[in-house]
This record gives C-alpha cells, structure tokens and sequence, in this order.
C-alpha cells in the first residue's frame, strides 16, 4: 500500500507531530508513507524533516496524489479543495477541530480562518470517509457542518520516546511544567496570574514554560516583575524543545499545567501520561475534558480555590493518578492508531 499524508505547515506543533509518527508507524509495517505540505516552517531542527517529505502547491498535489492508493489530508483546505475538484475517492480526511475565531490572533487571520468555517460547509458532505481527533471534535463537526458519519480516531503517544524517567535528586516542593507557553491561545496569561496564587500556598514551587518566544519572556519578566517572584528560580524559560527532550522535563515536573484557551485533542495531556505525570487543567469545554474525566489522571480547575483543592488532591494521591496516567496513555500507543487508520484505508480501498 501507497500512502501519501497532507497537511499545511510542516512546523513545530501538534500537526506535525502527528503526520510524522502515523509515517513512521506505518512505515514499520512496510507501507510505502510519503508527506505533502504547503510549507515548510521552523521545526526546530533539520532532523526533524521527514525523508520523504515533499513541497506541492494544490495543482502538484492532485498529479502526486494520483501515484497513491491512500490520500489522507489532515484538515488543509487548498488540497481538500483540489482533491474534490479532480474526483479524487481515495481520500481520507482526518478533522482537527475548529478553533473559535475570536481565539485566532490577528485580524487577517480572524478573516481567513471564519472564511475557512464556511468554505468547509461546501467540501465535508463530498467527502465519503471523515474521522475525528476527538470526541469533541465529533461533536463540531455535527453542530456545525452536520456531518455525523464521522469515526473517531485519537492521535497518539509516541512510547519509544515519552516513558517515564526517574529523575536523581528530585525537589520536595511541586514543579510545574507547561510546554506551549508561547501565545495567548496556549494561555501564558493564565499561566502566570494562577502560578502566583500556587506561590501563596507553595512558596516554593516552581512552573517550567517551554517554547517561550521573545515577547513571551517579556511578559513573563514583567508578571515575576509585578508580584515579586524571581525570573530564573520561579518561573524557568525554555525555548524550543525537541521531542526527544520533553520526556525528561515531564517527568521531573509533578504535574502538567495546562492553560490553553482552547484544544482539540490535547497532544502534551497524554505525553505527560505516559511519563507518569499528571494534569491539572484549566476548564474549557473542549476536548480536554475526555482525557481528565476518563483517566482520572488529572483535575480540572476554574478558580484559585480548585486550582488549589486539585494540587492538593494530587499531591496527596500522587502514585494513585500516576498509574492511572500511564495505563491511559499506553492505550494511545501509535501502534494502535495506526491500525485504526488502517481499517479505515480498507474500508475506502473496498468500497
């Protein structure tokens, strides 16, 4: 079987993360997996390029597709609307969800991406095999395209690289960990006014923030800064850190601190599972809210006072949520996915 794998940015991020683990996946079962992109953007490091990864515009991408019995396109209109446009009935079309436009930075990109809401009205119900990151997911695309012939296939953990690592030394107090601090979607803001609210009750804890740009350190200077927490011992910065480093700042933190706005999936949740981690998770109702409530390897918070009771309470349980965390996660393994995507590819090659 010939597989050819479709996204927009070959960037740093979950998108990438994904396309590239069901490649190697299914590389190891010996189908022959390439990757189309739009662009190529930072990914950290030139390791980090697939070898068989390939730059087409729209109209490159039908010819190439044309060479595949598999077509699977990860949420990336211009291909989606060009593989309709040529009658294309090899493709798979795996959803990310929709993310609220107010969330989306910039004006231009508010325009582009409410535009994009209602382009995909017109190319969904074309699109014989749908699948869902998420049950949430589900959810959007049955509210708002009314798409409900939809699968739901989670994205996965990679556990040749996240497991957990034990950690010489490590502190008595609680260490936090968040590792997409780098823009108001992610939350940095709510990062930092609930950290000092912890500092109150744990005066020495310390929050970990990875992927921290320029402006990001700005704020995080400013914030320790206002409320007379130190910059460097507090609150540490990192800047872009590969996958192959992430398992160890996850298993030296005791919990992951995830503030985003706003996730489909919810990819750093069950990587910190799997090192054994737990999550302690602003509420949104997204699909964060499926890996809380079926691992119970976490606690979901809304205010100071259970942001506190949900520390606490792990603290206190901690070995409990840890093993709940990794028997969760460990149902995620990417070989698992991809044999769930394989079922899919079957019934589109047999129909």
């Amino acid at each position: 079987m010939r597989v050819l794998l479709a996204l927009g940015h070959y960037e740093w991020g979950g998108f990438k993360t994904v396309v590239v683990s069901l490649a190697k996946y299914m590389s190891r079962l010996g189908i022959d997996v390439h990757i189309a992109v739009l662009k190529v953007g930072d990914v950290g490091s030139k390791d980090e390029i697939y070898h068989k990864l390939k730059v087409l515009t729209p109209k490159e991408f039908i010819r190439e597709a044309m060479k595949f019995d598999i077509v699977h396109i990860h949420t990336t209109y211009p291909y989606t609307r060009e593989a309709i446009k040529a009658g294309l009935k090899n493709i798979v079309f795996t959803y990310h969800g929709y993310c609220p436009w107010h969330l989306t930075p910039g004006f231009k990109n508010k325009v582009i991406h409410l535009a994009l809401k209602y382009a995909y009205r017109r190319l969904l119900p074309k699109i014989r095999k749908i699948t869902a990151i998420s049950n949430f997911v589900k959810r959007q695309l049955e509210e708002i395209y009314g798409i409900s012939n939809v699968k739901v296939i989670y994205n996965g953990v990679d556990l040749e690289i996240f497991k957990p690592i034990k950690i010489q030394g490590k502190s008595g107090y609680p260490i936090l960990f968040n590792a997409m601090a780098h823009e108001k979607l992610k939350g940095l803001d709510i990062a930092l006014k609930y950290f000092r609210n912890i500092k109150d009750f744990y005066p020495e804890a310390k929050l970990i923030l990875g992927g921290t740009s320029i402006d990001a350190i700005k704020l995080i200077k400013r914030y320790c800064s206002k409320f007379r927490s130190s910059f460097g011992r507090d609150v540490l910065t990192l800047s872009y850190v590969p996958q192959s480093k992430l398992a160890y700042y996850y298993s030296l933190s005791d919990v992951y601190f995830l503030t985003s706005r706003w996730e489909s999936f919810g990819l750093p949740i069950v990587e910190s599972f799997t090192c054994g981690t737990p999550v302690i998770a602003f509420k949104v109702d997204d699909a964060r809210i499926e890996h809380i409530v079926n691992s119970k390897a976490g606690e979901l918070f809304n205010d100071n006072e259970s942001l506190i009771q949900a520390l606490d309470k792990i603290l206190r349980n901690y070995h409990e949520y840890s093993a709940r965390a990794i028997n969760y996660a460990r149902k995620l393994s990417w070989e698992n996915i991809v044999k769930q995507y394989l079922e899919v590819y079957n019934e589109v090659l047999s129909s």
